[in-house]
């Protein structure tokens, strides 16, 4: 017989499973496996640090399961950021939504023409020039005034910076609600909620834009500093 504590331990892992098979039933072996292995990777995982701790005293399963979490978000927001890499160091603009426009206003900034024009001419753009003028001012700074990767990289810092700004908050937050037992381990904490927030402000179902030339990752950090 199987004890229940470990039905209690597998079965999130079974309906985790389950779920993921029902909602991906259009992808091959390799697309299925490949999350599959990586679940069971962790399960392992979690299961071997659960034997270290009751083994060894001195490691407590709260701490361990801290840094097993943490390993998981750095691990998944480095490939976030090893992904959009390739997408930052592209040398020239794409014809999209959001980066023809962004580069154009920085074009006629460069050029000193106006920054609105007539609809007709299909230059049209709700934004405020506020995100191009600050990243073509910082291009400038750093000599690279007509490199478009520079802008990409000025554009994206602002996300991580955003990133940053919202985990302060997260710690603020926690001061504010927690007590000083239960929120005992801050720089823990802080290594943990820094890659979950990138993770979310670069998730494209929250923002199709925060990493391409947009002015959304300007405003995405103005609005977070804006709870500091």
């Amino acid at each position: 017989m199987i004890p229940n504590r470990v039905w209690t331990a597998i079965s999130p892992i079974l309906a985790g499973i389950a779920i993921f098979l029902w909602g991906h039933a259009y992808l091959t072996t390799r697309q299925i496996l490949i999350p599959l292995l990586f679940t069971l990777a962790i399960a392992c995982l979690a299961t071997a640090i659960r034997w270290i701790t009751r083994r060894h005293q001195r490691f407590s399963l709260e701490t361990a399961g801290l840094w097993l979490l943490a390993a998981l978000v750095w691990a998944s927001a480095s490939a976030t950021a090893f992904q959009m890499s390739a997408y930052l160091a592209l040398p020239a603009d794409l014809l999209s939504f959001s980066e023809s426009p962004f580069v154009d206003k920085i074009l006629r900034i460069k050029l000193g023409e106006p920054v609105y024009s007539p609809a007709a001419d299909n230059n049209s753009y709700p934004y405020t020039p506020g995100a191009e003028l600050l990243v073509y001012g910082i291009a400038k700074l750093a000599g690279q005034e007509t490199s478009v990767p520079f802008y990409r990289v000025v554009q994206f810092s602002f996300v991580v910076l955003a990133a940053v700004a919202a985990t302060l908050l997260c710690a603020v937050i926690a001061r504010h609600l927690l007590t000083p037992y239960e929120y005992r381990h801050p720089g823990r904490w802080f290594v943990i909620w820094l890659p979950v927030l990138f993770l979310v402000s670069t998730d494209p179902r929250f923002n199709l834009y925060t990493h391409s030339l947009h002015n959304d990752g300007l405003a995405l950090l103005v609005s977070v500093c804006a709870f500091l």
